[in-house]
């Protein structure tokens, strides 16, 4: 037979355990957000949603938080890399178009210079 652990009035249940999580994460998050006008009732039921959900797929155990934390590490580097990655392709696509438009306003400023020239005779 499997003898039953006596019960004691500090004990916690799973529930409480995870509405103790969930809220901690919350006021974690909420707190975090540097932009005080950005503290409104509709981010911290948005935090509040996302941290209950996350709550509910950590459980509390160590190595979940670790592949959280291992994802956003990938995530982060992935930005990082990428980020100046994307703004040099858009800094070289950008300069080529400036330069035909530029071409272009070159062309037609020569137009209307040889037409006023012209017609100033």
């Amino acid at each position: 037979k499997t003898k039953k652990k006596p019960s004691t009035s500090t004990s916690s249940s799973p529930r409480q355990l995870k509405t103790g999580e969930m809220l901690v994460m919350t006021m974690f998050a909420y707190h975090s957000i540097s932009v005080v006008n950005a503290r409104t009732p509709a981010v911290g039921m948005i935090t509040f949603t996302v941290s209950a959900i996350l709550a509910l797929l950590l459980r509390g155990k160590l190595w979940n938080y670790v592949t959280l934390l291992v994802m956003e590490g990938f995530v982060l580097l992935v930005v990082a890399a990428g980020f100046p990655l994307m703004e040099m392709l858009l800094e070289r696509i950008l300069g080529a178009k400036l330069l035909l438009l530029g071409d272009k306003i070159r062309a037609h400023n020569e137009k209307l210079h040889k037409y006023y020239t012209l017609t100033k005779r």
